[in-house]
C-alpha cells in the first residue's frame, strides 16, 4: 500500500509539473501578462466523438472577459502548434 500511495504522489507531482510548464507557455503564446491568470484542467469526455482525455484551458485577462480553450489530449501532450492555432483562433499574438 505504502509503494501505491508514492507512486501516486510520483505521478501527481508530475502532472502538475506538466501543468505548470503548460500555463508558462500560454502566458508566452497568448501574451499574457502578471495580472492575467491561467486556469489548466484535464478532464475525460464520455461523449461520442470527444477525445477520451481533454485539457481545457482558462485564459482570463485582467479586465478582460475569460476565454477558453479546448485542446484533445492531456495537458503534457499539448504541443506549442496546438497553441499557436487556438491564439491565432483567438485573435491572440502568438509569440515564441
Amino acid at each position: 500500500m505504502l509503494g501505491s500511495f508514492k507512486a501516486w504522489r510520483a505521478r501527481a507531482a508530475q502532472e502538475a509539473s506538466a501543468r505548470a510548464a503548460l500555463k508558462e507557455r500560454v502566458r508566452i503564446l497568448f501574451g499574457l501578462g502578471p495580472d492575467d491568470q491561467v486556469s489548466i484542467t484535464e478532464a475525460s469526455c464520455p461523449d461520442p466523438g470527444c477525445p477520451d482525455r481533454e485539457t481545457l484551458i482558462l485564459i482570463m485577462p485582467s479586465g478582460e472577459p475569460t476565454r477558453a480553450v479546448r485542446l484533445a489530449g492531456r495537458p503534457e501532450a499539448i504541443e506549442d502548434v496546438a497553441l499557436e492555432a487556438a491564439a491565432a483562433l483567438q485573435g491572440s499574438p502568438a509569440r515564441r
